[in-house]
């Protein structure tokens, strides 16, 4: 009797220990899911599909010797204009720091006269007209670059919305000049939409835009807006850059929505990592149950068999197995969300726009939990409920 109340108990603490992990596993599966769908939801701030891109890092003795641009200005012009009458090409430009690509530049910015303990520091890039048209990326106010903002012409900016609120909160920040470590003043003449430009799970960045015709730099992204799949004409826009200089190097040819679901990879692949485990710890927690469940009205034959001789309802009999087996569920339950509570908080930093303790997570765990442990002892307490009292009677 001793032994069989001992290893009942064994069983019991078994069982509660599978739930626990369970729980704790679905939580963080649960909690990366729901982090996922935000990533996927959320607003980068431009359109990544139909843009191939690629880098060409010019040489600075050929192209931008002692910081002229007499030789870059027009390879860069008569790039774009090569790419923009390629057929399926809709628009193209050309950016220093490409958003996604991990590559990015700063600088301090103030209003200008303003001395500021803490400058804002802002993401800069040199860009082509066309660069907000072909990364689809909002004007707000004001107008962008055009073909007038040219060396010899007013130093311009465009500011990004974060930019602009932070340095001109009343809203006047068109008109207006800021100071951005480029040995002059720019003024303002345009506000554009923010941009996640370190990918998915960065903030939206502060940034600010020069034209390159102003402030060339010898390191060019380049974009193209495609009517089709980018990847088709990338051959022919490799081409149209070997015709300009048969030695340059073309790297990064690549489709910008690439870059934008590697911005995603981690949180992913981390995610169907504890999906799986999740999802293998609930599978082997429900068969424990069952398998407990089975043992144990086993072991009850007789005792089952006598309450039904004597008139037991096969309900009562379902309802006192099954509750039993519960209990161990219970508890497992109740450890799991204890562990979980003070384990989640390691996935901080991998969560996008949910809460460590979201109480969905935490709710729909217990209930899913619950549900598989319920369904998983009632089976083998509806197969006791059927034994034939007189049969049982006679088991051993």
């Amino acid at each position: 009797m001793g032994a069989t109340v001992s290893s009942r108990r064994i069983r019991g603490v078994l069982t509660a220990v599978e739930v626990a992990v369970s729980v704790v596993l679905l939580v963080a599966a649960g909690l990366m899911l729901k982090s996922f769908v935000h990533l996927m939801s959320g607003n980068l701030g431009l359109n990544p599909d139909h843009v191939l891109t690629m880098r060409l890092v010019l040489p600075a003795d050929t192209y931008f010797k002692d910081s002229n641009p007499a030789k870059l200005l027009p390879f860069s012009d008569e790039l774009l204009t090569k790419l923009q009458t390629q057929p399926g090409v809709r628009s193209a430009a050309t950016v220093t720091f490409l958003p996604l690509s991990g590559w990015r530049g700063s600088r301090p910015v103030v209003r200008s006269g303003k001395t500021l303990a803490s400058p804002a520091v802002s993401m800069w890039s040199s860009i082509t007209p066309d660069y907000f048209r072909t990364m689809q990326i909002r004007v707000l106010a004001g107008r962008i670059f055009d073909q007038h903002d040219k060396g010899g012409s007013t130093p311009v900016a465009v500011l990004s919305e974060a930019l602009a609120k932070r340095l001109f909160p009343r809203g006047d920040a068109i008109g207006q000049t800021v100071d951005a470590a480029f040995n002059t003043p720019l003024q303002i003449v345009g506000i554009v939409g923010d941009v996640r430009h370190l990918g998915m799970t960065s903030d939206l960045t502060p940034e600010i835009y020069v034209p390159f015709a102003q402030f060339p730099f010898p390191v060019l992204c380049v974009a193209i807006r495609t009517q089709r799949d980018p990847m088709k004409l990338a051959k022919d826009v490799e081409n149209q850059v070997w015709a300009l200089d048969k030695n340059q190097a073309v790297s990064f040819l690549m489709p910008l929505a690439d870059l934008a679901s590697e911005s995603v990879s981690t949180p992913r692949i981390i995610g169907i990592l504890l999906a799986a485990f999740a999802g293998l710890a609930l599978m082997l927690a429900a068969v424990g149950i069952y398998a407990v469940v089975s043992f144990s009205a086993a072991q009850r034959t007789q005792e089952i068999g006598v309450r039904l001789a004597l008139g037991a309802k096969a309900a009562d009999v379902l309802t006192m197995i099954a509750g039993q087996a519960m209990v161990p569920v219970s508890a497992g339950l109740t450890m799991g969300v204890v562990s979980a509570v003070g384990l989640v908080h390691f996935l901080t930093g991998l969560l996008f726009g949910v809460r460590p303790l979201d109480p969905t997570v935490f709710i729909g765990v217990a209930l899913v939990l619950s549900g598989a442990a319920a369904l998983a002892s009632y089976l083998p307490a509806r197969r006791a409920t059927r034994i034939d009292p007189m049969t049982a009677l006679r088991y051993e």
